[in-house]
């Protein structure tokens, strides 16, 4: 891992950190049913649905 890495990581642990302070979790999804979408197109056997859910 070079210094750019180190650096990437140490920010998002900061904001993790901050984020469970404050009781909130960050997370890149809208909802948990957005999150439940993605999640069962990505485990799909479909090329298709697994495409889509990447490109979300």
């Amino acid at each position: 891992m070079d210094e750019a890495d180190r650096k990437g990581v140490s920010q998002v642990n900061a904001e993790e950190e901050e984020a469970s302070s404050s009781g909130y979790r960050l997370v890149p999804w809208q909802s948990w049913e957005e999150w439940n979408m993605i999640r069962e197109k990505l485990l799909s056997s479909s090329p298709e649905s697994v495409r889509v859910a990447l490109n979300r």
